[in-house]
């Protein structure tokens, strides 16, 4: 059950995510069947092509969703706040080159040239993010005029600061508990990366993801919450939840 953790920051949330770069990389990226079979089809689907275009992966983690755009003929650019998850992505670059430009730094202060990209992808980082709102007028600021945003997150809605399923003697989910909604701010959650590092997330709620979107200028133009594909269950038998409630969000926005 995810707790209060008031006082952590982002640099501790980082910290966090260096501390399981490797076992990111080895059990997850890649070989993540939330990516593959739930999220990736539908953020590829909202970007449509990309051919020649310059995307931003922002929070690019080790770098596998950039390098799926890469090898879809993007001009991709990568950053990251991790410094040895990036160094994970600008290894595979080594080996593999791509033509992918990484880069250090935090999303909510970029320091790119204003209206430098078409298209910018955040796969799985807003909950990582502690200002939020900071990261949301980056996006807009660095995107083109008719560039789009393409984001998915965890659902804010279903991550708070006390939720999760309510289970029987046997183990099995009854219902999902919600409590504590407005309660914004830094989750400590269970060690699901690597078993003994909890991570650290960030409680936003949807009004701030959505009402920032638009405060920012941005016109929304869709909202989805994917339901798992049939290769979802055929990779992980044993979650069978997803399709009770929704994990995750995907939104798409442009910029006028």
């Amino acid at each position: 059950m995810p707790q209060a953790m008031p006082d952590y920051t982002q640099r501790d949330a980082t910290d966090r995510w260096n501390a399981v770069a490797e076992a990111w990389a080895i059990r997850y990226g890649a070989n993540d069947a939330n990516r593959r079979f739930l999220l990736d089809p539908v953020l590829l689907n909202l970007l449509g092509a990309v051919t020649r275009k310059r995307v931003l992966d922002a929070g690019c983690g080790e770098g596998y969703f950039a390098r799926r755009l890469a090898q879809m003929g993007a001009q991709v650019t990568g950053m990251e706040l991790a410094e040895r998850m990036l160094q994970r992505a600008v290894q595979q670059e080594e080996r593999q080159p791509l033509g992918i430009a990484y880069l250090h730094g935090d999303i909510t202060a970029m320091g790119l040239c204003s209206e430098s990209f078409q298209a910018i992808v955040s796969n799985v980082v807003l909950v990582d993010v502690q200002d939020l709102a900071g990261a949301l007028q980056e996006f807009f600021r660095v995107l083109q005029p008719g560039g789009v945003l393409v984001c998915s997150t965890i659902h804010p809605c279903f991550f708070t600061r006390d939720s999760g399923w309510v289970k029987d003697e046997q183990g099995r989910a009854l219902h999902f508990r919600i409590d504590r909604y407005f309660e914004r701010g830094a989750v400590e959650d269970v060690p699901w990366v690597d078993r003994s590092t909890p991570m650290i997330a960030f409680h936003h709620t949807l009004e701030d993801l959505v009402d920032g979107l638009l405060n920012c200028g941005f016109v929304l133009q869709r909202l989805l919450e994917p339901l798992p594909q049939p290769e979802y269950y055929q990779a992980r038998p044993n979650d069978f939840n997803y399709d009770r409630i929704p994990n995750f969000l995907v939104i798409k926005a442009q910029k006028p």
